[in-house]
């Protein structure tokens, strides 16, 4: 948090939020943060919704909500926020890269399916391949989409990852 005060991302009258309020509060007002505000540029902020009712129960019973470690303000770390709860801060620092490669996908894709099938899109490569028979339609969608997935037309993986080469 000290980090994010100091570079600009929480001002003072940023709206923050933490385990043991019961409402979004200014920054400054939140008493563990009041020390990091001497020099801090003040800003204004709507503030962002309300905190979703399941955010920080432990009872969702996932494995990430079991172990949970201490945060600098006390009490429990809540799971990371989408970019929507930090008005401050690009959706492109919370994007997660793929580990799959767009030229890879690309050229498998010119055998039917298989370039949807490894990007985690089994639905997609299931019918391409299922198609192949019928006239060659299904490889001819598969290389046309090959092309795309090449081109960029594809911007992320099955699992919602974002391809970046």
């Amino acid at each position: 948090m000290q980090e994010l005060i100091e570079v600009g991302v929480i001002e003072s009258k940023t709206y923050v939020w933490r385990e043991g309020l019961t409402d979004w509060m200014f920054a400054k007002d939140v008493q563990e943060l009041v020390v990091y505000f001497g020099n801090a540029p003040s800003g204004s902020a709507t503030p962002p919704p309300p905190p979703p009712a399941h955010f920080g129960s432990e009872t969702s019973g996932s494995p990430a909500n079991s172990t949970r470690s201490s945060s600098a303000l006390g009490g429990s770390t809540p799971p990371r926020l989408p970019a929507a709860y930090h008005p401050n801060v690009p959706a492109e620092a919370y994007a997660i890269q793929s580990d799959k490669s767009r030229v890879v996908a690309g050229m498998l894709n010119f055998l039917p399916g298989f370039g949807r099938f490894y990007l985690g899109y089994a639905s997609i490569g299931l019918l391409q391949l299922l198609l192949c028979p019928c006239f060659g339609i299904g490889w001819i969608w598969s290389v046309i989409d090959g092309i795309g997935i090449l081109a960029g037309a594809c911007p992320e993986d099955g699992y919602g990852r974002q391809i970046v080469s």
